[in-house]
C-alpha cells in the first residue's frame, strides 16, 4: 500500500472544518464589528500594532488594497514624485498596474531582479516612497543582511524617503535575523502584514504606522470601498493564526533547511537559495518545465508523493537551470521523513544521491551579520 506524503504547505480546511474552528475559537461573549468599529476589531488592531512595533493598525480586506493605500498617502505628501519598488514586486508582477491605473502614481524599478535591493541601487534616486520587501518572494525568499537592511532605512531617512515594508510573509524572517517582529518592522514607516500566507488563515490584512499615517489610511480605505459591514469571521480567523501558527514558523524554518539538504544532495536539482533564510525557497531544475511536470504527476498519483507544485520557466535564477518551482514549509513537511523525501527524489529524478557536501546554490545570498 503506498503512502501520502505532502512537502509544501499546510493542510486546508473545508469550509465546514473553518466554521466549526471559527465557533470554537471565539468568545461568546463576543460581538462583530461593524463598519470598522466595535471592541473585537479594536482590540485586534491595537495588538497588531503592539506586535509590530507601530503606533496604530487598521485591518483591511487585503494585501493589495492596504499596499495602494500606504504608496498613496506617500504619493500625495511628497509631491507625487515616483514610488520606488523591486522588478518582481508584487505591485509591478501581481496587481495589473493597479497603482498607475487606480490612483495615476508613477514608478521607478529599483535594483536587478536576481537579487535584493541595496543602498547603491537608491544613489540619486528622488522617490516619494521605497517599497521593500521582506524576504523577496520572487527570488526564492532571499533576504538582506542586517547590516544591508539597515544601511537601505539609514540612506532613506537622511533623504527623507518614506519606507513602506511589503511584509506578506514577514513572520518567516525572525529567525535568519534572530530579532523578534517589531524589531524588524517598527524601522519601516509603516508595514503590511498577511494573515493567510504561511499562517493558513482566512483572507485579510493589517497595515500599521503611526496615528496620523493610520487616520488617513482608514480615509483611503473607505475610497477603495474597503470598510466593509463587517468582518468578523476573517478577524477571529487571524486572531488564532497569530495565536497558533505564528508560534511554530521557527519549526517551518529549521526544517527548510534539513529539506533543502536532501534536495541538495541531488544532480540536477538544487535549492536557492542553498540554505534558506526562510521556510520558503525555490527548487530549481536542469530540466525543463515540460519534462518534469509530467513526472511530478506520476510521482504524486502513482507512488503517493507531492513533493512539489508544477514547474515553470527560469527567468531570474541561474541559467543552468531550466524550471523552477516554490516551496513553503509548514505543518506538511513536519511529518515527511528525509528517507521518504530522498526516495521521492530518487523515483523523480531517476538518479541516486550522492550525498557530497552541499554545493553552493546559484547565486546564492550571503549570511546575515546578526
Amino acid at each position: 500500500m503506498k503512502k501520502n506524503y505532502t512537502l509544501p504547505g499546510s493542510k486546508r480546511l473545508t469550509p465546514k472544518e473553518t466554521l466549526e474552528h471559527l465557533a470554537k475559537v471565539a468568545s461568546v461573549e463576543e460581538r462583530q464589528d461593524f463598519y470598522g468599529g466595535g471592541k473585537l476589531i479594536a482590540d485586534f488592531e491595537n495588538e497588531m500594532a503592539t506586535l509590530l512595533g507601530h503606533e496604530a493598525a487598521v485591518f483591511m480586506p487585503s494585501g493589495t488594497m492596504a499596499q495602494q493605500i500606504a504608496l498613496k498617502i506617500y504619493f500625495d505628501q511628497n509631491d507625487s514624485k515616483p514610488l520606488g519598488f523591486h522588478p518582481l514586486s508584487h505591485l509591478e508582477i501581481h496587481e495589473q498596474g493597479g497603482y498607475e491605473k487606480l490612483h495615476s502614481m508613477s514608478s521607478i524599478l529599483i535594483g536587478e531582479p536576481h537579487r535584493v535591493i541595496t543602498k547603491p541601487d537608491l544613489i540619486k534616486k528622488d522617490l516619494s516612497a521605497l517599497l521593500y520587501e521582506l524576504p523577496q518572494r520572487e527570488i526564492g525568499g532571499v533576504l538582506p543582511t542586517w547590516s544591508e537592511l539597515r544601511e537601505v532605512l539609514a540612506h532613506c531617512k537622511e533623504q527623507e524617503i518614506p519606507v513602506h515594508l511589503d511584509g506578506a510573509r514577514l513572520w518567516e524572517c525572525t529567525s535568519y535575523y534572530n530579532r523578534p517582529l517589531d524589531d524588524i518592522s517598527s524601522e519601516f514607516d509603516s508595514v503590511y502584514v498577511s494573515f493567510y500566507k504561511t499562517l493558513n488563515g482566512l483572507p485579510g490584512s493589517i497595515l500599521t504606522g503611526s496615528s496620523e499615517f493610520i487616520k488617513k489610511s482608514k480615509v483611503w480605505l473607505r475610497r477603495h470601498g474597503g470598510n466593509l459591514f463587517t468582518q468578523f469571521p476573517n478577524i477571529i480567523s487571524a486572531r488564532s493564526a497569530i495565536q497558533d501558527t505564528l508560534p511554530k514558523v521557527p519549526e517551518y524554518c529549521a526544517r527548510a533547511i534539513e529539506v533543502a539538504k536532501v534536495i541538495n544532495s541531488f544532480e540536477g536539482i538544487c535549492t536557492y537559495p542553498e540554505v534558506p533564510h526562510t521556510n520558503m525557497f525555490h527548487v530549481l531544475f536542469k530540466e525543463a518545465a515540460e519534462v518534469i511536470n509530467p513526472r511530478l504527476k506520476e510521482l504524486d498519483v502513482k507512488h503517493g508523493f507531492y513533493v512539489f507544485h508544477p514547474t515553470s520557466k527560469n527567468e531570474y535564477l541561474d541559467d543552468n537551470f531550466q524550471s523552477k518551482t516554490e516551496v513553503s514549509i509548514c505543518d506538511h513537511a513536519l511529518h515527511f521523513p528525509d528517507e521518504e523525501l530522498a526516495k521521492s527524489l530518487e523515483i523523480l529524478l531517476s538518479k541516486q544521491p550522492h550525498f557530497a557536501p552541499l554545493r553552493s546554490g546559484p547565486k546564492a545570498a550571503s549570511k546575515p551579520s546578526r
